[in-house]
């Protein structure tokens, strides 16, 4: 991996290795950050199509009983109880208990979760990495 990294950077810079280190440190920064983790873990689980239909179902109709939800799919209860789970685990959902049946809602933190990951992807460009080879695309003209 690091072979071809060097490579593809040889093709944009005069020495490739001159920026590895500084991107590397960012991405490792990244890695760090708190809304980082939170937003991998909010999208992955949104990542499946079936877990992103029942968040969308839950939108429109509000409380669903959990086989209200495996009604809509053609999954294995089971299978349906996973995704609800997972969702739940993200703080997507949120579970209710009534007697042997579980109600599932969209959390209440949802929208301020989604916010933090919109604000997080769309935050202001940092400085470039300015290197003694390569300049900015804006720059280059």
């Amino acid at each position: 991996m690091k072979t071809q990294l060097l490579r593809r950077l040889a093709k944009l810079h005069a020495d490739p290795r001159c920026c590895v280190r500084d991107y590397r440190s960012a991405r490792e920064a990244l890695h760090r950050q708190e809304a980082f983790k939170e937003a991998v873990r909010v999208l992955a689980t949104l990542g499946d199509p079936h877990r992103l239909a029942m968040v969308k179902l839950l939108q429109q109709y509000g409380v669903m009983c959990a086989c209200d939800i495996e009604a809509a799919f053609d999954l294995a209860h089971s299978t349906v109880i996973h995704h609800l789970t997972l969702l739940t685990e993200a703080g997507i959902v949120e579970v209710s208990k009534a007697g042997k049946w579980s109600y599932y809602r969209l959390s209440s933190t949802l929208p301020a979760k989604l916010e933090t990951i919109r604000q997080f992807i769309g935050t202001g460009k940092e400085e470039p990495v300015r290197c003694c080879c390569c300049t900015p695309v804006q720059e280059r003209g």
